[in-house]
C-alpha cells in the first residue's frame, strides 16, 4: 500500500509540476525581431461557395514516358512528366476533354523504397490540362511500389524469439514505384469548384 501512495504522489507531483510549467510565457527573440511591427490583412475568403460539391468527373491519364523511384528509369523530384488523356471526358453529355489532349504534371515528392518492406511512392501535382482550372482538380496522385510489410512484420514476430533470424527480415526491401505507359492514373475534376 506505501509503494502504491509514493507512485500516486509522484504522479500528482509530476503533474502539477507540468500543469505551472506550461503556464509560463517562451519569449522568442527571432520572431519578434522579424515580425514585430509589421501588420498583416487577413486572404480574401470566398464564403459565398457551396464547399461540400462533390459532384466531379474521373480524367483517366496514361504517361508517355515509363518512371520509377529507383533504376533505369528513375526521375528527380520537380521534373515535369507528360500524360495524355486515355479515353474521352464527358460532364453532362458535353465533351471536356478530348482522348489524346496533352497533360503534364510536376513530380511533387520521391520516396524510395525501404527496409522491412516499405515500398517507394510517387506523388505527381501541379497537372496542367488545356481548359481546366487547377483549382479545380483534386491532387496530388500517387502511384506506389509494392507493400510486402503485411507479410514481413508476422515474420519478423514470429522468428524474434530464434536471436538472429528476426532480424534478418529487416534486409527485405519493398516495391519501386513505377509509372508504365499501360498503367492509367484516374485524377479527379470538380466542375463547379471555383
Amino acid at each position: 500500500m506505501n509503494k502504491i501512495f509514493k507512485i500516486f504522489l509522484i504522479a500528482i507531483l509530476f503533474a502539477a509540476f507540468n500543469t505551472a510549467y506550461a503556464n509560463t510565457i517562451v519569449k522568442d527573440e527571432f520572431v519578434d525581431e522579424t515580425l514585430g511591427g509589421k501588420t498583416f490583412t487577413k486572404p480574401e475568403v470566398n464564403m459565398e461557395y457551396n464547399y461540400e460539391d462533390t459532384d466531379r468527373v474521373e480524367i483517366p491519364l496514361h504517361i508517355t514516358e515509363k518512371i520509377s523511384t529507383a533504376g533505369k528509369y528513375a526521375t528527380q523530384e520537380g521534373k515535369r512528366v507528360e500524360f495524355t488523356v486515355a479515353e474521352n471526358v464527358y460532364y453532362k453529355g458535353k465533351l471536356i476533354i478530348p482522348e489524346g489532349t496533352k497533360v503534364s504534371a510536376k513530380i511533387e515528392i520521391l520516396t524510395t523504397k525501404g527496409i522491412s518492406g516499405i515500398p517507394g511512392e510517387i506523388f505527381l501535382s501541379d497537372f496542367e490540362i488545356p481548359g481546366i482550372k487547377s483549382s479545380q482538380l483534386l491532387e496530388p496522385i500517387s502511384k506506389r511500389g509494392q507493400n510486402r510489410t503485411l507479410w514481413i512484420l508476422p515474420l519478423k514476430w514470429a522468428l524474434t524469439p530464434l536471436p538472429p533470424l528476426g532480424s534478418f527480415t529487416n534486409i527485405i526491401f519493398g516495391g519501386d514505384g513505377v509509372i508504365k505507359p499501360k498503367h492509367t492514373l484516374k485524377l479527379y475534376y470538380y466542375p463547379n469548384w471555383i
